[in-house]
């Protein structure tokens, strides 16, 4: 039974290691170790740079209808946010949204453009955007999933006590297929 136990304590022993150095960046801080990755999946943002020292502000979610829910994290600069006093309303500086998108079932934009498919996507940007006063200016975002959508985000608007977001959202483009005409989506 002892040896059973040893064992056992060992097993977890080597998953508790394996999860502290192979998770790397788990715990939501920046690494510091100027390798240019930015967390919280920002993605392969080459244009989030201001976003290297990273932390989450907000959880929100946002969606249309019943074509598409998002959930969000909010990503700012740790020292902006915290100059702000820890306030996602009054923080000042880049920004960026990362997270999911739930597409229930299908739906199409235009007669040139394929249909968006049903499923989950991985939402995250292509650029920062700067944040003001609870506003947050234009994005360029990329949904992965079923299909890949490129969209654009402007005049984005916390609400809610900051835990939903309000959008002008447009595809601009689904499986490289350009959307051009899209009349885009008002998120709340």
């Amino acid at each position: 039974m002892k040896t059973m136990a040893k064992v056992k304590n060992l097993g977890l022993l080597l998953v508790a290691a394996l999860m502290m150095s192979g998770c790397g960046n788990s715990g939501g801080s920046s690494s510091g170790s100027g390798s240019g990755v930015v967390p919280f999946g920002l993605g392969n943002c080459v244009a989030c740079t201001g976003l290297a020292n990273g932390v989450a502000i907000a959880n929100l979610s946002s969606g249309y209808q019943n074509l598409m829910q998002f959930s969000f994290q909010l990503i700012g600069d740790a020292t902006a946010f915290q100059m702000s006093g820890g306030s996602p309303s009054l923080y000042q500086g880049p920004a960026a949204l990362t997270g999911t998108m739930i597409v229930p079932s299908g739906f199409s934009l235009l007669a040139n453009c394929p249909p968006v498919i049903p499923g989950q996507y991985t939402v995250y940007p292509q650029s920062q955007g700067q944040m003001s006063g609870g506003q947050l200016g234009s994005m360029q975002m990329v949904a992965q999933g079923p299909a890949n959508l490129t969209m654009v985000f402007q005049n984005t608007i916390l609400w809610s006590g900051n835990t939903r977001v309000s959008s002008q959202m447009y595809i601009t483009s689904v499986n490289g297929i350009s959307c051009q005409g899209d009349p885009g989506f008002v998120l709340n």
